[in-house]
C-alpha cells in the first residue's frame, strides 16, 4: 500500500495475510496516535472548517487531521459540531 509522503499513514506498518480462498489481503496496522504538544485552543464558531483552521495555524490545509486526532474525533465533523466548544490545537509536526 502506498501513501503520499507526509500522509499520517505513511509510517504505519503493513500486514499481509491469506484468506480461506487463497487470496492475499494487505492492510495497514492500527495507527496509534502520539499526544502532540498543544499549541493553544480555539473557540468553535458557526462556519468553522478544519481545513481553514489548519491553514491558519500551520499554513497547510491538509493538516486538518492533526486537529481531529488531538481532539479524539472519530469523524472530523465531530470536532466542530458544537459552537462555543473549546478545542485544542496541536503544535509541532504531527
Amino acid at each position: 500500500m502506498t501513501f503520499f509522503k507526509g500522509s499520517r499513514y505513511a509510517s504505519v506498518g503493513e500486514v499481509e495475510t491469506t484468506d480461506a480462498l487463497g487470496r492475499t489481503i494487505r492492510y495497514k496496522r492500527t495507527r496509534f496516535i502520539d499526544q502532540p504538544p498543544v499549541l493553544g485552543t480555539h473557540l468553535v464558531v458557526d462556519g468553522d472548517r478544519l481545513d481553514l483552521l489548519a491553514f491558519s495555524a500551520y499554513g497547510d490545509v491538509e493538516r486538518w487531521w492533526a486537529i481531529a486526532d488531538l481532539n479524539v474525533a472519530m469523524r472530523p465533523s465531530d470536532v466542530l459540531d458544537e459552537s462555543g466548544r473549546v478545542i485544542q490545537m496541536p503544535g509541532g509536526q504531527s
